[in-house]
């Protein structure tokens, strides 16, 4: 719109229609929260275990979401773990969610409460991985030097070697390890008993990540500037696909290899690939207990024999808030806030957290009720002054 000026007494002056141009700016820097996104998009990342009824724990761009119910999931805040805000997780049969914290490793009981502290002095650089086997939870430890494996909750040593190890993986009871070194990358495999011996695989540089699908090993080399992914075959190194955005899996299902990158779901076969599902962005192949799963930002679907997913089982609009009960005050705010965010960026009703009866707990939701009051009240006046706009200009 051009201005519209007229002059009094010497001084320019803006007309009454850009006078309520400069007070919709105005309304609107009181709106952040309505106006921004807060931060990482509210996606599915990771299904952590399944049972009959489907994913009984997602990994979520923050946050976990624990299923409580048909089509109802808790969500779980950071202030549990005290950040990150989506760090490695691992879910045991037992129904323990997993989580490498910032002060150790937290155990996390079906409520999303704590049931288990291990490892509070160890700093967070030092543990390098989760897996979990048929029988256990294992942490992967590593100071640079050496390298620890750790069972959950127990804390028992099961296996310490001189030299340091960067990535895991587990395939039913057995285990496999790989770390960088000159000309390529080492691999172990640790049987039921954790005895193995290690294999050093000629391959590109890059630090290594090991993921085994049906028995297959597969290995992505990452860099400042390139990744690849191979297939280790009899100890040789096989190319799958190199420097993809982001690749996810490879995952075999049935006899065809999947994986994702560049938002598709694409099958592995000969060298090449072929795209076998575009209806949508991808931007995660995986599998669990439950079996092969491929993420469509906000949901997360089954993938099946012929790389296709169609079959939601789990949506983020089915998230309800978070217990605050036995978190201390500063981690109840920040937890209500994440959780504020998180429902507001994925256009879901933010709702009132669930409390006990303590007094401390009604603060924190008496004070987010009030600051959503804010924002509304603040909405109504953005509404009223557009109205008054578009009457000026009649």
């Amino acid at each position: 719109m051009a201005a519209s000026l007229r002059w009094a007494k010497g001084r320019v002056m803006l007309q009454d229609d850009e006078v309520t141009v400069r007070l919709l700016f105005v309304l609107l820097a009181m709106l952040p929260g309505l106006a921004h996104a807060h931060g990482t998009q509210p996606a599915a990342w990771q299904s952590l275990r399944s049972d009959a009824d489907g994913p009984q724990a997602i990994r979520l761009s923050e946050g976990v979401g624990l299923r409580v119910g048909p089509q109802t999931w808790r969500f779980v805040c950071s202030a549990r773990w005290h950040g990150p805000v989506s760090p490695a997780m691992a879910r045991t049969v037992d129904g323990v969610t997993w989580v490498l914290g910032q002060d150790g490793v937290r155990g996390l009981a079906y409520t999303g409460e704590a049931a288990h502290w291990l490892f509070r002095d160890m700093p967070s650089a030092q543990m390098q991985g989760l897996a979990v086997t048929d029988n256990a939870a294992v942490l992967l430890a590593s100071d640079g030097t050496g390298a620890t494996l750790y069972t959950l909750p127990q804390t028992t040593l099961l296996w310490y070697d001189p030299q340091p190890w960067q990535s895991i993986s587990a395939d039913a009871d057995t285990l496999w390890l790989a770390a960088a070194r000159d000309n390529g990358f080492d691999l172990v495999h640790l049987d039921a008993q954790w005895h193995g011996s290690p294999l050093h695989v000629l391959a590109p540089p890059g630090e290594p990540r090991v993921h085994v699908s049906a028995g297959n090993v597969y290995v992505t080399l990452h860099t400042a500037t390139a990744e690849r992914t191979g297939q280790v075959v009899h100890g040789v190194w096989q190319e799958l696909a190199a420097d993809p955005p982001t690749l996810w899996g490879p995952i075999q299902v049935g006899a065809n290899v999947f994986a994702a990158h560049g938002g598709a779901i694409r099958q592995l076969q000969g060298g090449q690939e072929i795209v076998t599902d575009d209806s949508r962005y991808f931007t995660c192949l995986g599998e669990d207990s439950g079996g092969a799963y491929a993420c469509a930002r906000q949901d997360l679907r089954r993938l099946m024999a012929d790389g296709t997913a169609k079959e939601v089982l789990f949506d983020v609009a089915w998230l309800t808030p978070p217990s605050l009960t036995g978190l201390e005050a500063p981690d109840q705010t920040a937890c209500w806030t994440e959780w504020s965010n998180f429902a507001q960026d994925a256009g879901l009703h933010v709702g009132t957290p669930h409390v006990d009866q303590r007094g401390d707990t009604d603060v924190v939701a008496t004070q987010c009720a009030a600051s959503h009051r804010g924002q509304v009240a603040a909405l109504g006046l953005l509404v009223l002054a557009a109205a008054l706009l578009r009457w000026r200009r009649c």
